[in-house]
């Protein structure tokens, strides 16, 4: 009954475990981004057969995905009202969100990679509990050892999970502290808002002013980074990435950008949109390459899953059996 009842434990745990795991670990799937996509299609083709949006055209965008759901509706309003032309921005968007599918998709397969290696850990540990249960008979006189055991086991399976979560977590925003992500969200679609100011008749320079005046409500920090020259400043004494130092000193460059086009007599637009679709790319690849050191920075979290509940399974089997060798002598 015991053996039962014990066996039952492991399994237990180690299915609850594995499901963590997965909560933990599991990257946002694909479909969801698919569904921004979609979503974003169904506003095209709705412009272009002529149809104004409907109240429940709106309600498609609190569906999208946080980082476009916080930026969109907002943007397209804004657009609205300025009489500026939708279309140009929603393709936009949309090319916007394949890019960020495909990100996706590439990250999962890193994150999966090391999901693999974390169940694999997990079922070792649990095997290993089980064997020691049934093949060293004197451990079920030992029930109250045992149990401390599995629950170290269990443990370090838990602490495993968390930290990989965690280095996944760092990996997909570079390390940025939480209260410094929305800053990122907002510098990556900024482009769109340029591009529909100056579709809506304003021109390049009081278009990226009027921009920093929005920021200055919305993200101070990206305003304040893009205004100055050098734009780090106001994260002095911070450890920043190399792709944000890109992002926060991209503001400059920009503004250089649209003076040189204003003194050439040339159209500022495509060099504004190809210099965000410029500050995109190096993010994600920032990203991508942070994750591909995922499985080996990874191997620590894996090492302190697997060897101390083991040690700990191994520890009360070799006391179980020397103390029934001695009762015995």
């Amino acid at each position: 009954m015991w053996t039962f009842f014990w066996v039952g434990g492991v399994l237990g745990s180690g299915f609850c475990v594995f499901r963590l795991i997965q909560i933990l670990v599991c990257s946002r799937s694909r479909s969801e981004v698919k569904s921004d996509e979609f979503i974003l299609q169904v506003w095209i083709e709705l412009l272009e057969s002529g149809h104004l949006p409907s109240e429940e055209n709106w309600k498609l965008f609190e569906k999208l995905t946080p980082l476009l759901r916080t930026q969109v509706p907002s943007l397209i309003r804004k657009l609205r009202e300025n009489g500026a032309p939708l279309l140009p921005t929603l393709r936009r968007l949309r090319q916007f969100a394949e890019s960020q599918s495909q990100a996706n998709l590439d990250a999962k397969v890193q994150v999966g990679q090391v999901r693999a290696q974390l169940v694999v850990s997990l079922v070792l540990n649990v095997a290993f509990a089980v064997a020691t249960w049934f093949l060293v008979p004197e451990v079920q006189e030992c029930r109250e050892l045992f149990a401390v055991a599995l629950f170290l086991v269990l443990f370090f399976a838990i602490l495993a999970a968390w930290l990989v979560h965690r280095m996944i977590d760092q990996a997909m925003w570079q390390s940025l502290k939480a209260e410094q992500r929305p800053l990122v969200s907002e510098a990556l679609l900024a482009g769109e808002r340029v591009l529909g100011k100056i579709e809506a008749g304003l021109p390049p320079d009081v278009a990226w002013l009027d921009l920093l005046l929005e920021l200055d409500q919305t993200s101070p920090d990206l305003s304040y980074a893009w205004r100055k020259r050098g734009g780090l400043s106001c994260f002095q004494g911070r450890a920043t990435p190399r792709a944000l130092r890109s992002i926060l000193s991209f503001g400059c460059e920009l503004r250089e950008g649209i003076d040189a086009c204003i003194l050439d007599g040339r159209a500022a637009r495509d060099r504004i949109d190809r210099q965000f679709m410029g500050m995109r790319a190096l993010w994600w690849t920032a990203v991508q390459q942070s994750l591909k050191q995922l499985p080996t920075r990874a191997l620590g979290a894996l090492f302190l899953g697997v060897l101390p509940g083991s040690l700990a399974l191994f520890v009360v089997a070799g006391f179980a059996i020397l103390s029934k060798t001695e009762l015995g002598i």
